[in-house]
């Protein structure tokens, strides 16, 4: 099947809902969680590296607050008359994504959701 003439849509997931990458199977629950424990201070640290090799730097006590606590700092905004003290966070999204085709006219055949019975009961009584 040709990549070309699908689409990608964001979708909801549970933390019971399951993901494979190949032979690999986790739950959702799982993946978020590595995540967030990574985000702590590996990925903190890439970060700020990443950053002060683009010559943005941020002095903070521990890149590792980036993520949970947030970062001290001002902020003026467009049509502000002064600066506003506040706090920085990064924030990490795990989003995923399936794949549809945007051509319904192919001949395979699509499975009835449980829903289309209920829709077609309240278009019946609607129309």
């Amino acid at each position: 099947m040709d990549t070309d003439n699908k689409k990608l849509n964001p979708i909801e997931c549970n933390d019971n809902d399951v993901i494979s990458f190949g032979e690999d199977t986790f739950k959702i629950e799982k993946v978020r969680t590595a995540v967030k424990k990574s985000s702590n201070q590996g990925l903190a640290n890439q970060l700020k590296n990443l950053l002060n090799s683009q010559r943005v730097t941020i002095e903070a006590v521990s890149s590792s607050n980036w993520f949970q606590e947030g970062i001290d700092c001002e902020i003026l905004t467009l049509g502000a008359t002064k600066w506003r003290k506040g706090k920085m966070k990064f924030k990490l999204s795990v989003e995923f994504y399936v794949e549809e085709e945007e051509d319904n006219t192919s001949s395979e055949t699509t499975a009835e959701s449980p829903l289309d019975d209920i829709r077609r009961k309240i278009n019946e009584a609607t129309s």
